[in-house]
């Protein structure tokens, strides 16, 4: 690859609808539990319009805790950093498109700084990195042409250091994946639909009105009968369950909580005075 940097203005309405960034490779990978591949293509493609959550608590503090979390890396590493005034792709795929957070000073590495709650478990002292966050990093090495990348992270109120070193391997097939979904969105093909409730909100934003129409779909008859097959399923599950709770529940009586070796299982009334059953 052939890599290029221009200016950037760092303006944050950038239409992020022309390239693919770091913040969309892991959704393209499929590794963001948030949002699909099939949601990015929407977007992409112009289908919806990309949510702004600019204003989103985590995206906030996110973003105005960046220099604070670049600052504190500076402190626990020794190591200076600098903001950069470039933004960084290659010239045979210039949709590729790399916005870092800082560089390196005296070093060539590149530094991204997250802000994360309990909510994320990921181990850091064990080296656990998360996988959207790992493919980030390995995505500005492949456009910077670097070869070290460092995860800086404030969860709560630790801090964590990640050093990130350039695989080529997955930057090779992480580049091929992202071509291909590039290629979708230019060429108007509809990624594969998966099973996640990103997609499935997507599509519905997508055809939010119906038209007096009738379409044959008996090339679609094997998952027409699947869909029916589960869904007959689902009903005799539960009514299984329903037996279940009520077996339990004439058990309990008028008791609260009961335990079953390691379960907790609560049948308490709550603000609206009904009985809410729950096993845990």
């Amino acid at each position: 690859m052939k890599l290029t940097k221009k200016k950037w203005s760092g303006d944050p309405s950038v239409n992020r609808g022309k390239f693919i960034g770091g913040s969309d490779i892991g959704t393209i990978l499929g590794l963001n539990p948030w949002k699909s591949a099939y949601t990015l293509w929407a977007e992409k493609s112009g289908r919806i319009e990309a949510e702004d959550i600019s204003d989103k608590e985590a995206v906030w503090w996110g973003t105005n805790m960046e220099e604070l979390v670049a600052k504190r890396f500076c402190m626990k590493t020794g190591k200076k950093v600098k903001k950069t005034t470039y933004e960084f792709s290659c010239k045979e795929y210039p949709f590729l498109v790399a916005h870092v957070d800082r560089l390196g000073v005296g070093e060539k590495f590149v530094l991204e700084c997250k802000t994360t709650s309990a909510r994320n478990r990921t181990n850091y002292n064990e080296g656990e990195i998360p996988p959207c966050h790992y493919a980030q990093v390995q995505f500005y090495l492949m456009l910077t042409g670097y070869d070290v990348g460092y995860l800086a992270t404030k969860r709560d109120s630790d801090f964590y250091v990640t050093k990130i070193d350039r695989n080529d391997e997955f930057i090779e097939e992480m580049k091929e994946s992202a071509i291909n979904f590039w290629q979708m969105v230019q060429e108007d093909i509809e990624p594969p639909i998966d099973d996640s409730e990103s997609t499935a909100d997507t599509i519905n934003e997508m055809y939010p009105e119906s038209i007096q129409a009738v379409m044959d779909l008996s090339d679609y008859r094997q998952t027409v009968e699947s869909r029916i097959q589960l869904a007959y399923q689902i009903r005799s599950l539960e009514s299984i369950k329903r037996q279940c709770d009520s077996v339990l529940k004439s058990v309990m009586q008028d008791c609260e909580s009961a335990v079953c070796d390691e379960y907790k299982i609560s049948w308490k009334t709550n603000s609206k005075g009904s009985r809410v059953f729950t096993i845990k």
